[in-house]
């Protein structure tokens, strides 16, 4: 997936992008992610880390487990909040480039349409079979789907699995979801990324 240079909220927070600009290189891969709406005071997909840690889009995720259920109003307040803070986390740690925030989607509508795409797309289970160290450095962009605060249930992760999705794991510990997505991250950062430059 692209990664996105999104003039239109620069304009909007009153920032000006020639403040990042050449200060810091696109990552040398582009690591996305799919996660379960989690609550506000959980921060959630609003998390600055996962922003400082170069990620390139987040995709949030109706899951039957999400605790966090947004009409469309408090949905659209919600999307714009999480593209303040990252567009704050960018402007903080030096990085130029924007990450794109979609708008919340069911996570069987989703699945669906990323499907046929050819990235390495990975899902986080407690049971997973593999971990990132065992896996070979992919060729392309990697999507890591992380679920909601009770997980995903068994429907979801079986067609995840369909959909060509590997299950692995973080150690032998269960994560909260909003530091799943931080240490994933940092995780594939380390093993395939800029942290290792």
């Amino acid at each position: 997936m692209p990664w996105c240079d999104n003039r239109t909220h620069w304009q909007a927070s009153g920032y000006r992008r020639d403040h990042l600009r050449n200060r810091q290189p696109r990552n040398t891969f582009a690591g996305n992610t799919g996660a379960g709406t989690v609550q506000q005071r959980k921060n959630g997909l609003g998390n600055p880390e996962s922003h400082e840690l170069g990620v390139a889009e987040i995709q949030p995720l109706d899951t039957e487990r999400s605790v966090a259920r947004l009409s469309a109003d408090r949905a659209t307040k919600r999307l714009e909040h999480w593209r303040q803070v990252a567009i704050s986390a960018c402007e903080q740690c030096g990085r130029n480039l924007l990450p794109e925030i979609h708008a919340p989607l069911d996570i069987m509508a989703w699945l669906q349409q990323i499907k046929a795409m050819p990235e390495t797309k990975l899902i986080l289970l407690p049971q997973g079979a593999a971990s990132l160290h065992s896996m070979e450095k992919p060729d392309g962009s990697v999507t890591l789907l992380i679920g909601a605060e009770g997980g995903f249930t068994e429907a979801e992760s079986s067609s995840a699995l369909h959909c060509g999705f590997a299950p692995i794991r973080l150690g032998a510990r269960v994560l909260r979801t909003e530091t799943a997505a931080v240490a994933g991250l940092a995780a594939l950062q380390t093993l395939w990324g800029d942290f290792n430059l």
